[in-house]
């Protein structure tokens, strides 16, 4: 079985940041003037699931823009980009701007993030952490809220395998297709299956390039281990 995309579109344009992101730095990003008043800028991440088809996250822009400010109590201290860079698998958090600020507790590593604003409107927002990160968010607001949590696959990794081992289920052996890997985290909060044992996620692609994501639980928080 192939693991996918659903079908929401990974490329959704250029989208004029500046009337967004400046209602947003009052909460999530107030410490990054150059994003609040910054113009348009360009979504690349990962289609929505497991799926169907897909277009993915694309390699694009280098808009380094700083570090954010404090998020729900902890620190994201990692660079923060605009637009995807890079050409391996990552961790993405997708929510509003307000439901991402209390539940993110820290973010710290060898990486950095990369933000897409989803609907302008409501500042949905999809953040992927790239590189060999740990991501922290308060346990019981990341069950309730509605984040979806995942691994975006982009285009550029090409041709690749998973191994996806999860609570309850064996551990399945795939081709793996470019998109958002969306994982059922929330539930498993919920029903405490975490607390058993994490979600483990191993790619490789053609060329020997290769992921592991980790999602685990503790009494207080949700736990995202990536290496590549």
């Amino acid at each position: 079985m192939k693991m996918q995309a659903h079908d929401h579109e990974i490329e959704p344009g250029r989208v004029q940041l500046g009337t967004v992101l400046a209602s947003l730095a009052a909460c999530l990003f107030a410490a990054l003037p150059a994003l609040a008043s910054g113009g348009a800028g360009n979504g690349d991440s990962g289609d929505d699931g497991t799926d169907s088809g897909s277009t993915n996250p694309a390699v694009s822009g280098d808009e380094t823009i700083g570090t954010l400010p404090a998020i729900g109590g902890g620190r994201i201290n990692l660079p923060f980009t605009r637009t995807w860079r890079g050409i391996q698998p990552a961790f993405y958090l997708e929510g509003s701007a307000a439901d991402l600020t209390i539940a993110i507790e820290s973010a710290r590593g060898r990486g950095f993030v990369s933000c897409e604003v989803l609907d302008p409107d409501t500042g949905r927002l999809r953040l992927a952490f790239h590189g060999d990160v740990i991501v922290t968010l308060d346990r019981e607001l990341a069950a309730s809220l509605p984040i979806d949590v995942g691994v975006a696959v982009p285009t550029s990794f090409g041709e690749a395998r998973i191994r996806y081992a999860r609570p309850g289920a064996p551990t399945r052996v795939a081709p793996l297709l470019p998109g958002l890997l969306s994982l059922p985290v929330a539930s498993m909060l919920t029903t405490n299956a975490l607390d058993l044992s994490p979600i483990r996620i191993r790619t490789v692609n053609a060329a020997g390039l290769r992921t592991a994501h980790t999602v685990a639980a503790t009494t207080d928080l949700l736990v995202l281990r990536q290496t590549e």
